[in-house]
């Protein structure tokens, strides 16, 4: 970069190695002086949202995708990430538009079908929900993202055996998948069958997704375990560290202290949700 400022390539490559590392301020910086370079680059907006849309910046991420899209109206790439930034703030029908777009750009685009299905799932169109998960693995077979996602689906219809086997089967595909662990682990809490067994085994597992990626959200899985075993005080200091590293800014934030203040006053919060 000291040696060529002005290398387009080298402000996006740079750009998203701060995105892998979480550091999302300059990474966007990076993107800023891609799009100074190059701005008619669908790429530079492309990868400016993607980090907007990891920092919790809904609006400017949707606003980078449009214009990608402007340049390149045909980039799947950009529909399908525009439609996950919108499912995160909640407009699913808008997020189920772009990925039907997308599908229909490229229908063999294994992460299009993925996107529509969550979508589907959180507006509670489980069944087609579940064919979109079933076309993506007709598609690639050995997708352990698409296993974790539908065998959370199983798991808010409590279809408790076949989460079990996808969690599982995600874990099989890639021993690092810290969202299956976390999720088999939250399985085992909100079955409440009373299995002493199950439950230290959710604490075993999301330990293990927290290793893995110490996430707000493997943070809150955790501390639910700890405290479905009675185990308050240490539900509260885990929800402390999640609550310490999330946004300010973040849908989750009102969530963890919801959850922080069950367990303050010695109570699980996981069979409400």
């Amino acid at each position: 970069m000291k040696l060529k400022p002005d290398y387009l390539w080298a402000s996006l490559n740079r750009g998203a190695c701060y995105v892998e590392l979480g550091e999302f301020n300059k990474a966007i910086d990076d993107f800023d002086n891609a799009i100074k370079l190059s701005p008619e680059s669908s790429d530079a907006y492309l990868n400016r949202g993607f980090a907007l849309r990891k920092f919790g910046q809904y609006d400017r991420a949707i606003t980078d995708y449009n214009r990608a899209l402007q340049i390149d109206p045909q980039n799947d790439l950009a529909l399908v990430n525009r439609g996950t930034a919108y499912h995160l703030k909640g407009s699913y029908q808008e997020a189920i538009a772009d990925f039907t777009k997308a599908i229909k750009i490229n229908p063999s685009y294994p992460p299009a079908y993925l996107a529509r299905a969550d979508a589907l799932r959180d507006t509670s169109n489980n069944d087609a929900a579940l064919q979109d998960y079933a076309q993506a693995l007709s598609i690639d077979p050995n997708y352990a993202a698409v296993y974790i996602e539908r065998g959370q689906l199983y798991t808010k219809i409590k279809d408790f055996n076949k989460a079990e086997q996808d969690f599982n089967k995600a874990i099989s595909l890639d021993v690092n998948a810290a969202d299956a662990y976390a999720q088999l682990a939250w399985l085992y809490v909100t079955m409440n069958n009373g299995n002493t067994n199950n439950l230290n085994r959710a604490i075993e597992l999301a330990q293990r997704a927290v290793k893995l990626a110490a996430t707000s959200e493997h943070l809150d899985i955790l501390a639910a375990a700890y405290a479905a075993n009675g185990n308050y005080p240490e539900a509260v200091a885990t929800i402390d560290k999640a609550i310490q590293q999330t946004n300010k800014n973040s849908a989750l934030l009102p969530k963890l202290q919801t959850h922080r203040a069950a367990c303050a006053s010695g109570h699980a919060w996981h069979n409400n949700e």
